[in-house]
């Protein structure tokens, strides 16, 4: 039994992706639109750890007119 070398695996691995983009571009460009998204909610909340949290009552109040 022949054993793969770390090389050969990433080969491998970079190999299998660039089929799978070229093939399936689509698939491919939904995957990271929803990476960008999910690292903008990310950014997005650890901001809103640093800065002053908004009282409960304000929100209800703006909400309800």
């Amino acid at each position: 039994m022949q054993l793969l070398t770390e090389k050969k695996h990433k080969e491998l691995i970079k190999a299998s992706l660039l089929e799978i983009m070229t093939e399936n571009k689509e698939f491919f460009k939904e995957i990271f639109l929803e990476i960008i998204e999910d690292a903008g909610m990310v950014n997005a909340i650890q901001e809103g750890r640093i800065n002053k949290f908004v009282d409960e009552k304000n929100i209800m109040a703006i909400l309800e007119g």
